[in-house]
């Protein structure tokens, strides 16, 4: 009966990670039309990780029982703390749902290496499931525009497409690790079938027009021909890479001259209107903002010390200095690390950075899955550089998956 009882569960987290990036699409188009975030995307990920906490804490250790209770009590207390240090209750549920974000991904990836553990699932189910989102994601933005249909990334440039996705960078980081799968796969491990979903994650990320998107659709394309032990394989992908990858991404930027000049015109618009150094141009001047946040959080603040430790929160940092839901903040980064420690204080930063470098680290996979290693290692730093992963559900729930099927799948 129990073990029973544990599969149905495993069957259910598997049908959220099914349903999830459908719930995405619904609450990106609500946002895009009316406005204003939607109370779906939070509940549905809510529910979900209360779910997955509930499982864990009913068939896991007592010493990892532990830990957890830790975790949840911080999560509870924190924003009751922010809340008393900048003297307004205005942020507290904003601060909840952000730490449960941060929270999230850790309690997914516990929750399905205990499943697999117990053998009441399989990592080859898990693989399936990306499987599933390499077709989904690339098909759910092709779709609609093949009938004229979603939402433009940068609407004020006339740039970029994202469908009916809220956030175009989070789709783009996805994208890329789809991409970088599917090539693997078709290359390393011949599937063929996988080079169809290898061309349309690539002209997905094109028709996204974000420039970290298209500069890891280059870096991974590189990496991945030219990955192998053998010289000679590797010089004949060389050959390959020059006489056929080129010809044929030249041939989809010609297919696609539309949307590209539309893409190349707002980076070169950008470009000169930042009047800035190559660096911080490609880095969207995040790199810029990060000693102003050091001095508003600690250098410069009589709170400094306490914001170091524990973290403004994100309320503090971020949408109190927003105006409107499509309004950049200036106190975000968007670089996962340093917002993370403005937000939660360099604890919990240290805690979640040695947690996933472990996981990255800690194996190496066979062959056969060395793609789901490196995919997982480009989301993390798509974060480092652009954000939008280790707080975004959207990102963080592949970059698991994928450490999960890296960790402890064997392939056949």
């Amino acid at each position: 009966m129990k073990i029973r009882v544990k599969k149905l569960s495993a069957d259910i987290v598997l049908l959220f990670l099914y349903f999830a990036p459908v719930i995405d699409n619904f609450v990106g188009a609500t946002m895009r039309s009316t406005g204003e975030d939607s109370a779906l995307g939070k509940g549905y990920r809510l529910f979900f990780l209360a779910f997955i906490l509930l499982y864990y804490c009913m068939h896991t250790t007592k010493n990892k029982f532990r830990k957890l209770t830790i975790i949840v009590c911080a999560i509870i207390i924190l924003p009751l703390i922010y809340s008393l240090l900048h003297g307004t209750t205005a942020g507290i549920i904003t601060d909840y749902i952000q730490l449960s974000k941060l929270f999230y991904p850790i309690a997914l990836f516990s929750v399905l290496e205990n499943m697999i553990d117990d053998q009441v699932i399989d990592t080859k189910r898990v693989y399936k499931c990306i499987r599933y989102y390499r077709w989904f994601y690339p098909l759910s933005l092709l779709i609609p525009y093949a009938l004229g249909l979603g939402y433009q990334s940068y609407k004020t440039y006339d740039a970029g497409y994202s469908g009916f996705y809220g956030a175009g960078n989070e789709l783009s980081v996805v994208l890329v690790a789809m991409f970088i799968i599917s090539l693997y796969d078709s290359v390393n491990n011949r599937d063929r079938i996988a080079l169809i979903p290898t061309f349309m994650n690539a002209i997905c990320i094109l028709l996204t027009g974000t420039k970290t998107g298209m500069i890891m659709l280059i870096v991974g394309t590189i990496v991945i021909m030219l990955h192998t032990p053998n010289i000679r394989l590797r010089f004949l992908r060389f050959i390959t890479l020059t006489v056929i990858c080129v010809p044929v991404a030249m041939g989809i930027l010609y297919l696609m001259r539309q949307q590209m000049d539309s893409t190349i015109r707002m980076i070169q618009f950008k470009y000169n209107q930042m009047n800035t150094d190559l660096v911080s141009f490609l880095l969207s001047n995040r790199n810029n903002k990060i000693l102003p946040n050091f001095n508003n959080s600690i250098f410069n603040n009589p709170k400094g010390f306490i914001n170091l430790l524990i973290g403004r929160g994100y309320y503090d940092q971020a949408v109190s200095q927003k105006t409107g839901v499509y309004v950049a903040s200036t106190g975000l980064i968007e670089m996962d690390l340093f917002d993370m420690l403005f937000q939660h204080g360099i604890i919990i930063t240290v805690a979640v950075v040695r947690f996933y470098l472990k996981k990255l680290f800690n194996t190496y996979p066979c062959i056969e899955l060395w793609g789901t290693k490196f995919a997982a290692g480009i989301i993390m730093l798509f974060g480092v550089l652009a954000g939008h992963t280790f707080q975004s559900t959207l990102p963080a729930t592949s970059m698991i998956l994928l450490l999960i099927c890296s960790e402890h799948m064997n392939y056949e």
